[in-house]
């Protein structure tokens, strides 16, 4: 399974809602942010129940708190002595790495892959065809995807799609703030 959103790295989460959207152009979810101290962020069903919340924790390192499916995890942007970035869930045992900083990454638990997210060139007659199927339907305009900006995550099938794509979120506001 896989599902789809525009990285706006420029204004993602703060500005405007980012929505979340499947193979055939379906919205599935919506992330919303909230102005507090530090970053806070729901992910929601189109029909605006929550399903899962993000919280950023004011530390030393950048972390975020997943609170999703009855569980609070902790997803931690680190970095190597070597310099190598990834990102852990600790209470998952699940790690993020590869090239997160160009959206290309695996999310794995030991040797299982949990999923991968990676951009997502379109050709011309695919995007202008996705583009006509998603102005109706969700707030992404043509020059996002001009941009190269949408990004695919491309599940395992065993995985909990909404504990997945809370953490892939929170990955996403990791990056964004800890610029």
């Amino acid at each position: 399974m896989k599902l789809y959103y525009v990285d706006q790295r420029k204004v993602f989460p703060f500005l405007q809602p980012v929505e979340v959207w499947d193979e055939q152009g379906n919205v599935r979810y919506r992330l919303k942010s909230k102005c507090t101290v530090g970053l806070q962020l729901y992910l929601l069903t189109p029909y605006d129940e929550e399903v899962a919340s993000i919280r950023q924790k004011i530390s030393l390192g950048t972390k975020f708190i997943v609170n999703v499916n009855d569980k609070e995890l902790t997803v931690s942007r680190t970095a190597t002595w070597k310099g190598k970035r990834y990102c852990t869930v600790s209470e998952l045992n699940w790690k993020a790495e590869g090239i997160l900083g160009y959206r290309t990454y695996q999310i794995t638990a030991g040797d299982q892959q949990i999923a991968q997210v990676r951009m997502v060139e379109f050709s011309k007659g695919h995007k202008d065809a996705l583009y006509e199927a998603l102005k109706k339907i969700a707030h992404v305009p043509a020059s996002a995807l001009d941009q190269g900006n949408c990004c695919e995550i491309d599940f395992s099938d065993d995985q909990n799609e909404a504990e997945v794509l809370a953490v892939v979120m929170a990955i996403e506001a990791a990056l964004s703030v800890g610029r």
